[in-house]
């Protein structure tokens, strides 16, 4: 699947604003920060990190769905 694209198009807003939601910050799954500046670094194409950025991404929105019942 093309998650590099995606996470440089639409989904990309998406993504941001869950990176900089303040469940996505206390979870503590992923360090917050750091993934902000990689999406920030791919979507302005210096960086590929497509996958791992879908992956914390996902992780979130299941965490959201299943956790935060």
């Amino acid at each position: 699947t093309p998650e590099a694209d995606w996470l440089r198009g639409p989904l990309g807003e998406l993504a941001a604003d869950v990176f900089a939601s303040q469940s996505f910050r206390e979870r503590g799954f992923v360090d917050a920060p750091a993934a902000r500046r990689r999406l920030e670094r791919h979507r302005t194409g210096r960086l590929t990190a497509g996958m791992e950025l879908w992956r914390a991404l996902n992780l979130e929105l299941w965490a959201q769905a299943f956790l935060d019942v």
